[in-house]
């Protein structure tokens, strides 16, 4: 300790200030630095402005007995010297957030309600590298600071005990800073007209750190209707992400929710003094409401199995329990009569999760018709309350995907125990037929297909096709669909165009929303898998011309005109087959020789990669009609 004091100070301080040095800083690397500062540091305020300064020597033995305080009396004994109020303002307001910049110091130092007359001495700016340059700060990401977290955690115990209105007041400008700022990302609302490519908002770096931050500070403030929809919100938000990525892929978003739930469940509190006046903090428990959402959607990560098919073998049984108590922490186990557009939202999510368990439990077969009635009733209600609801406005793009998920799943159990009833087909196609008409709502001689449906869909589109307008993921999905339906019913060219067409529309799906990802790459894959287990099943069969044939028909269907590798020879193609077919099946190269590959690690994420250029050049050689190849009648 004396070693370490003479290093930074410059002179060897006796036993007895060495020896309370030690007993209040713990050798806590943070404390000592704050120690050495007030011992021997200068009076210089922001913009190196000298200012008054208090020049008697620090008595370090009147601070606190309080172990969780005594970095804050230190950070406020050395502030104080400075004899500026507004120092000590900037330092605490500081510490509120995980990590400040210049913008939001400035929205937590604007003038307060009994401040309204008073000239501040400095600008944000000022302060903002005056305190960046304090023993206690540490670089966050670009330009933003962070108080080190041994003094932060100190800094807010010891506002709660001494000012917690202050504390809160400061917690409920950095969330109004934070919503300000979401403002200008476009987000959903109940009188919005969403495009699909608005939902990678969630995608994005800058928008997530905004939304967690928001949610935290959100949370810190009091009043039993402000939390409960910030409950709410943090479960839209997490199941928004986990229905639109992560019940597929990995996504780091919702891990990062997770945490910051975790710490919401309880907060960070003094003791009350011991007979010796000793304070420590302790974590209690202070929100159940919280707590069980975070227990939900804790499980529901845990036992959810990623990728397109599921698994039977899941615990469903343990997934429905976690979405009963996601409903239960909602308060949504019975819907308002007049429900709010987030309530509406949530409840039909939790539908959809639901009719998940009951769905792939029936696959394996242990509950039967009933499984089956149960995740159908689900389908149902979701897609009810996706649609003009009680007064609010459709939620059409998340209501597509519902019945879409529907029809899939009343064709995978039309032929699974005997021939299918006609007015299954009709139910089916026409699930299909609304899925398809917000999937590809493209401008035609007459309107949209969806406003004229006799129109020849066939026919080129009218004027310039808009891209954007294209989902391109549910596009493959449904092509998928009708590719199982055509092949169930023998009509096997058709089906190989319609798998061809499903690689393709996931192929352009790699540049919707940004650059290529590990979500766009896994679907890329599963088309193509789903398209050589076609053909390699046909190969299997001993129907090699028929296996030949169908190949060839989804590689001109695949992939446009000057992206697609030349054409195999058919002895090539054959011997590919082989070898796809094989034990263990060797599929890749059988796929490379169909379809345009997909992109490599180094082009995930990549903004103007050479592959997303790639795809991007794709759209410029494409034939129009493929934005609405949906609605042909292949």
């Amino acid at each position: 300790m004396s070693k370490y004091l003479v290093w930074v100070g410059g002179s060897t301080p006796d036993d007895e200030t060495a020896k309370l040095v030690f007993e209040i800083t713990g050798g806590h690397p943070a404390t000592l630095r704050l120690v050495q500062e007030l011992i021997w540091g200068r009076g210089v305020g922001p913009a190196g402005r000298q200012v008054k300064t208090d020049d008697s020597e620090p008595d370090l033995n009147r601070l606190t007995t309080h172990h969780e305080e005594r970095a804050a009396e230190l950070v406020e004994s050395l502030v104080k010297r400075l004899d500026e109020p507004v120092l000590l303002d900037a330092v605490r307001a500081a510490a509120v957030p995980r990590r400040f910049d210049e913008p939001l110091l400035r929205a937590l130092l604007k003038k307060g309600r009994q401040r309204d007359t008073v000239e501040q001495p400095w600008s944000s700016g000022e302060l903002f590298v005056w305190l960046r340059d304090l023993p206690f700060m540490e670089p966050a990401s670009g330009k933003m600071r962070r108080v080190h977290e041994y003094v932060r955690e100190s800094i807010l115990i010891r506002l709660q005990v001494t000012d917690p209105d202050g504390l809160e007041e400061l917690h409920g400008r950095a969330a109004s800073f934070y919503a300000s700022a979401l403002t200008k990302h476009k987000v959903r609302t109940a009188t919005d007209t969403l495009e699909y490519g608005d939902f990678f908002l969630m995608e994005k770096r800058e928008w997530q750190d905004k939304k967690r931050e928001w949610l935290y500070h959100a949370a810190r403030l009091t009043g039993d209707e402000h939390r409960h929809g910030v409950v709410l919100e943090a479960a839209r938000l997490f199941l928004d992400a986990f229905w639109w990525w992560g019940n597929y892929v990995h996504f780091d978003f919702c891990d990062q929710l997770l945490a910051d739930l975790e710490l919401l469940v309880s907060r960070r509190e003094a003791t009350e003094p011991d007979a010796s006046g000793h304070r420590d903090g302790e974590d209690v428990p202070d929100w159940p409401q919280m707590e069980s959402l975070y227990r939900g959607l804790s499980e529901l990560v845990a036992e959810y199995p990623l990728r397109s098919q599921k698994t039977p073998h899941a615990d469903w049984p343990a997934v429905r329990a976690a979405l009963v108590r996601i409903q239960m922490a909602c308060k949504l186990d019975t819907l308002p009569a007049r429900p709010t557009e987030r309530q509406r939202h949530i409840s039909a999510l939790l539908c959809i999760f639901m009719a998940h368990t009951w769905r792939y439990q029936a696959h394996a077969g242990e509950g039967g018709t009933d499984d089956r009635r149960l995740a159908e009733q689900m389908y149902r209600l979701a897609d009810e309350r996706l649609g003009p609801f009680r007064g609010l406005k459709e939620d059409r793009w998340d209501r597509a995907w519902v019945v879409f998920e529907l029809a899939d799943m009343l064709w995978t159990w039309a032929f699974r125990d005997e021939p299918p009833a006609r007015e299954v087909l009709a139910r089916i196609d026409e699930l299909w037929g609304r899925a398809a008409r917000i999937a590809q709502p493209v401008t035609v001689p007459g309107g949209t297909v969806e406003q004229s449906p006799g129109v020849d869909p066939t026919a080129p589109p009218s004027g310039e096709t808009d891209w954007s307008e294209v989902e391109h993921e549910l596009s493959s999905n449904l092509h998928r669909l009708r590719g199982d339906i055509h092949r169930a019913l023998g009509r096997l060219t058709e089906a190989a165009q319609s798998y061809g067409r499903a690689v393709l529309h996931a192929y352009l799906f790699h540049i919707i929303g940004g650059p290529p990802d590990e979500y766009t790459l896994q679907f890329h894959v599963d088309a193509k898998a789903w398209a050589i287990s076609f053909v390699r099943d046909l190969w299997v069969d001993e129907k090699e011309a028929l296996a030949v044939e169908c190949s060839l028909e989804m590689k001109k269907a695949s992939g446009p005109a000057g992206l697609v590798e030349q054409v195999p020879t058919e002895a090539h193609l054959r011997q590919l087959l082989t070898d796809a077919s094989a034990e263990p099946p060797i599929p890749v190269p059988l796929a490379n020789a169909l379809f345009v590959p997909g992109p490599v690690v180094r082009d995930l994420g990549v903004e103007g990669s050479a592959y997303a250029t790639t795809v991007g050049m794709a759209f410029s050689v494409l034939d129009p009609r493929v934005s609405m190849d949906l609605h042909s009648p292949a």
